[in-house]
């Protein structure tokens, strides 16, 4: 292979395997903070996600309890017409 700072190349600088290091890490440090970035943004949108799905979660529910409390009141007459005619018809057969 050639040296960096192998004469017949033309180059040199003795330090020019250092700059090259130096720039690699300036790269790498760079792609790190870019990469630390985004990672930070998608920690930052699941907890959006996650608060949007529990509101979700939270508007569901409250639609059910509602629906079942609905079907309750709406069962609770025929139960209670229910009760008044068997007392009716209790009542009836007692008398006679």
């Amino acid at each position: 292979g050639h040296l960096l700072n192998d004469p017949s190349s033309g180059n040199n600088n003795p330090y020019a395997h250092c700059d090259l290091h130096r720039a690699e890490i300036e790269n790498l440090t760079r792609e790190k903070q870019d990469l630390l970035e985004t990672l930070s943004k998608f920690k930052q949108l699941m907890g959006e996600l996650r608060d949007r799905e529990n509101d979700a979660a939270k508007k569901v529910k409250k639609s059910l309890d509602t629906v079942e409390s609905m079907q309750e009141e709406k069962a609770q007459p025929a139960w209670k017409t229910e009760r008044s005619r068997a007392e009716k018809n209790y009542l009836r057969w007692m008398t006679t």
